[in-house]
């Protein structure tokens, strides 16, 4: 049995309603890009896919060697500034939409909350918000020193995304 591991890079590409595929190589916080033909198409989501894989397994190794917190942040932000330049040298010559990044889609496409009602979908979203407001509020305890910054600036990011979804499904 071989493992699939195309859903690290599915969320990178959407098809429009005409059949028009797009890239996005930032997903909803940036633009997107015109795939004129079904080789850039695998070779954008091949590239996608490795970098995903990389990252990962990079920040995995670093995790299970114990290093702190501040490297692991610092090496995550690299990697990835590393995969932008990469993405940019791919996408240079690439016409740019100016279709913006369909959330429903992503999530008909990639969770399974896409069969729930729009009513709990946004529930969902409201206490994942709420979770990572309470893991802020668990990172300002004593009891937490030695990773307050990290359960910060993860609980911001989770909330972050979280909004950004929220306003994305209330728009629509």
């Amino acid at each position: 049995m071989r493992l699939d591991f195309d859903f690290i890079a599915q969320n990178s590409f959407q098809t429009t309603a005409d059949g028009q595929r797009l890239f996005y190589p930032n997903g909803m916080i940036g633009k997107a890009y015109v795939i004129e033909s079904d080789e850039c198409y695998q070779t954008l989501f091949r590239q996608q896919k490795r970098w995903g894989l990389s990252i990962f397994a990079v920040m995995m190794l670093l995790f299970a060697s114990k290093v702190g917190g501040w490297i692991l942040l610092a090496s995550f932000l690299a990697l990835n500034l590393l995969k932008q330049l990469f993405t940019r040298r791919t996408t240079q010559h690439m016409p740019v939409a100016t279709t913006r990044y369909s959330v429903m889609q992503f999530f008909e496409n990639s969770l399974p909350v896409h069969r729930l009602s729009r009513g709990k979908q946004l529930a969902l979203l409201s206490c994942t918000g709420l979770g990572c407001l309470c893991l802020a509020a668990l990172a300002a305890t004593d009891g937490y020193l030695d990773i307050r910054r990290q359960l910060i600036v993860w609980s911001c990011i989770c909330g972050l995304i979280a909004w950004r979804t929220l306003r994305a499904l209330r728009a629509t």
